[in-house]
């Protein structure tokens, strides 16, 4: 069932038909684990890198920013990775796009909850900081957003290979009105060849997906609209 979804999705099929798919393969997994004991063959049938490719395929379509509206892809998202690191909380992958879902979700407490059990970790994804720096962000909290770049890039250098660090970094540049250095910044991630390659990552590199490069672009154009709103003024 979940190879059908995938199909579906790879053949441009009706979003629907792929999303039913995928929730009755969700059901029909989760339905072989209710009469196992918890144990060695409990970890065997639950499977936690299918679900995590599960929660991957899904991700392409939940929303590029939080919403407070209930979203089936993220309540999705969220049911299947909430039983792996609940079971399995050493797959630090695991919780930390379990608190991207929380994140985009607006449940910001739980969000930073989840990194923190991670972030500090030698294998912790690079990409657990540029989420910590978004949460920060959202909450106005711009300096800790900053701190948050600095100390990943410090831990990882593979983090400025990831286009959110470019995205964040412009966001704070335009929110200190830095326009010019923001639309600098964002071309930057559009020539990094993380942002180019259109190939599913392994999960060993850093994960970029459409929605990254889609939230790219639209910063970019939001920042040229305020640059010439900004010239426009100048002339006038």
């Amino acid at each position: 069932m979940y190879v059908m979804a995938v199909l579906d999705k790879e053949q441009h099929k009706p979003f629907e038909q792929f999303l039913q798919k995928i929730q009755n393969a969700i059901d029909l997994h989760l339905s072989m684990l209710q009469s196992v004991v918890f144990g060695p063959e409990y970890l065997t049938l639950l499977d936690p890198n299918l679900l995590i490719d599960i929660a991957l395929q899904l991700y392409e379509f939940a929303p590029l920013t939080p919403t407070n509206s209930t979203n089936v892809v993220l309540k999705e998202i969220d049911r299947v990775l909430t039983l792996v690191q609940n079971h399995c909380p050493a797959l630090l992958i695991a919780t930390y796009l379990l608190a991207k879902a929380k994140y985009l979700l607006m449940d910001f407490t739980e969000a930073k909850r989840l990194l923190e059990s991670c972030i500090d970790r030698n294998d912790a994804p690079p990409e657990a900081h540029l989420l910590m720096a978004q949460i920060h962000f959202h909450r106005n909290n711009y300096e800790e957003a900053g701190k948050c770049l600095d100390i990943g890039l410090s831990n990882n250098f593979k983090v400025r290979e990831h286009p959110l660090y470019h995205l964040i970094r412009a966001k704070l540049q335009k929110n200190s009105k830095q326009i010019a250095a923001s639309i600098q910044t964002l071309q930057k991630a559009i020539e990094l060849p993380s942002f180019k390659d259109n190939q599913t990552r392994k999960r060993e590199n850093l994960e970029v997906v459409d929605a990254d490069r889609i939230a790219i672009y639209l910063e970019l154009m939001d920042s040229y609209q305020q640059l010439g709103q900004l010239v426009c003024f100048i002339f006038f």
